[in-house]
């Protein structure tokens, strides 16, 4: 049903109810629209063109400005258009008012009583006004002519933006500079705007405009009511940069807009004078880098002609980050990691200069990232090197990082975990026949596709059991079992616990798939195969029982058979899955709650 409201003398709309049929005449409907997608919109503060969510006010006078009184009016909101009806002949002025319905709460009101088209509709009574967050205040008006015959005719009504807006772009001299931006504050008063909308749209009254340390960064485009006066309004701009040395710097300037109605300026933050300028080195801040956006790897959308494809999805145990420079000028990193690593600087061995120089610093690497950024090419930037001197390097030098030796320093406690690990295992991902794309993995035989869910867990895994064996306290719960370990010759096969370590350590490698359960399995394990059931994957962290399945499988890779207690016996289950559970808080990946596998979506029903 339409929502129907009757116009009347004393308000605007009431909610009396009229039945249509009691009238004879015309019928005009009038459809509304936002002014966004018409040729202004870089103007535009609107950006979406429904109104569905804003409250509707109209009023409708005759060509001698009289309030008409007793018309049949609807207002639809889901089609969004006003409908009149059984009206007279004559021309007439058709006014709407649309707006957030917030503001109603946060000093704005709205006429319940209006006579003539210049009364107030609209006003702000508050003492001052500055920042209006994320309000939109619509307003349009239309005139038409009715004649002598009943008639059907539609039109349309735009409604143009009230508000002012004003952002901020900033000019600097290079990328490094833009990433140290932390804050930039803007503050204004000693101005007015006008307070009051009138039914035919004119602006009027004066509020004084006090703008108070508000932060650009975080608010995106200022909106406020429009300027009372033709001038330009000014503003106190206090931009801080921090780079990556955690040193601050801050700059002060003024700044000017025009606050028209319904535009939308610009208030220049110029930081081309910024003693940072020449730095050549890539900066990441947080502040700047949107990780929602930002690619990255095994996801599970990713299709499984990537992650199965070993020359684009593959890394080594001991280097789940992996950087390079590109031919195309650009320093590319990858990391295999559920867990994000903080503070990472690069370093680069740069042919023809003695001393490695830093040529990036990310304040954040986030897990799973697939990041791309550009060096740029010119002459004198200025690169820190290793003995804390600084070299300003000509542009055939910068396109050299191509072939510089990249090192990477950090000293967040994961990447310090990482160093310690010893083992250099290249992790790649199989199919063994399945297919992930199936509802039920296709199985072949005892495998099934492995999807980005498992292999995600898998590398959780594998960085786990790296660091497991390179930690002191395993070494010396191992060296207890000395003399109870026996080989593929069965309890008189005794094994010396101090080849274990070494020997898992030199492995090679393996190609991680999954198991399919059908067949009373849940692991498969031998020379670079590896792979375990979908329940290993999820509670590896905190079941022996599961954590105890994928090292088992890890003893059929060591070589050893079911006579051997390095599988069906006390390394496996009893030892090494113990400790791996009792010991998760120190390992790389200490929580489920990084990948929180059991909630994912793609998991096999």
């Amino acid at each position: 049903m339409l929502f129907f409201t009757l116009l009347v003398a004393t308000s605007c709309q009431t909610d009396a109810l009229l039945d249509g049929n009691d009238f004879e005449g015309s019928t005009i409907q009038f459809t509304l629209s936002s002014d966004y997608g018409s040729d202004n919109q870089s103007k535009s503060i609107t950006k979406t063109s429904t109104i569905k969510d804003l409250n509707v006010r109209f009023f409708l006078v005759d060509s001698k400005g009289v309030f008409v009184d007793n018309r049949f009016v609807v207002y639809d909101k889901e089609q969004q258009t006003i409908n009149i009806e059984a009206i007279n002949r004559g021309g007439y002025e058709l006014f709407v008012l649309a707006y957030s319905p917030q503001l109603e709460n946060e000093g704005f009101t709205v006429a319940s009583t209006i006579s003539q088209k210049s009364d107030r509709w609209m006003q702000f009574t508050g003492d001052k006004l500055g920042l209006i967050t994320d309000r939109r205040i619509l307003f349009g008006k239309i005139s038409f002519e009715v004649g002598d015959d009943p008639q059907v005719s539609s039109s349309n009504i735009l409604l143009s933006n009230v508000l002012s807006a004003i952002s901020v772009d900033f000019k600097t001299p290079s990328e490094y500079v833009r990433n140290s931006i932390n804050s930039v504050v803007i503050s204004s008063e000693g101005h007015y705007l006008s307070n009051s909308l009138s039914v035919d749209g004119a602006l009027s009254g004066t509020v004084p405009f006090v703008m108070e340390n508000v932060e650009a960064l975080e608010v995106g485009a200022i909106l406020t009511l429009p300027s009372a006066d033709k001038d330009s309004i000014s503003f106190n701009i206090m931009a801080k940069t921090i780079n990556h040395e955690a040193t601050a710097f801050v700059s002060s300037f003024d700044g000017n807009a025009m606050l028209g109605r319904g535009e939308a300026s610009v208030i220049k933050v110029n930081l081309l004078d910024h003693p940072d300028s020449n730095n050549g080195l890539i900066f990441v801040s947080s502040k700047f880098y949107n990780s929602e956006t930002r690619p990255k790897i095994l996801q599970d959308t990713e299709s499984k002609s990537i992650y199965y494809d070993h020359s684009q999805r593959w890394f080594r145990i001991n280097e789940p980050l992996q950087v390079v420079c590109t031919s195309d000028n650009k320093l590319h990193t990858r990391f295999y990691s559920p867990v994000p690593i903080s503070a990472v600087k690069i370093w680069a061995k740069v042919p023809g200069i003695t001393d490695e120089v830093l040529i990036a610093f990310l304040d954040t690497i986030h897990a799973f990232s697939d990041a791309q950024y550009e060096f740029t090419l010119k002459e004198g930037q200025v690169f820190k090197t290793k003995s804390n001197q600084y070299v300003a390097l000509s542009r055939d030098k910068i396109a050299n990082f191509k072939d510089a030796t990249l090192s990477i320093e950090s000293y967040d406690s994961f990447w310090e975990k990482i160093k310690d690990i010893r083992a250099k295992w290249l992790i790649q991902f199989n199919s063994y026949g399945g297919d992930p794309d199936a509802a039920n993995g296709s199985p072949t035989g005892s495998w099934m596709g492995i999807r980005p869910v498992h292999i995600r867990e898998a590398i959780a895994f594998w960085l786990n059991m790296a660091y497991l064996i390179t930690m002191p306290a395993y070494a010396t719960e191992l060296a207890t079992y000395q003399g109870r370990l026996y080989g593929n010759g069965g309890p008189t096969n005794i094994i010396d616990v101090s080849t274990i370590i070494p020997g898992l350590n030199n492995l090679s490698g393996f190609d991680v798939g999954l198991v399919y359960t059908g067949h009373g399995v849940a692991g498969l394990g031998g020379g670079r195969v590896w792979g375990v059931a979908q329940d290993a994957y999820r509670f590896h962290y905190l079941y022996y029982d599961w954590s105890n399945v994928p090292i088992h499988e890890l003893g059929h890779c060591l070589g050893y058979n079911h006579n051997s207690s390095m599988t069906y016996g006390l390394w496996a289950g009893g030892l090494t899955d113990r400790f791996y559970v009792n010991n998760i808080r120190l390992l790389p990946v200490n929580s489920s709650a990084y990948l929180n596998t059991n909630n994912n979506p793609y998991l096999y029903k």
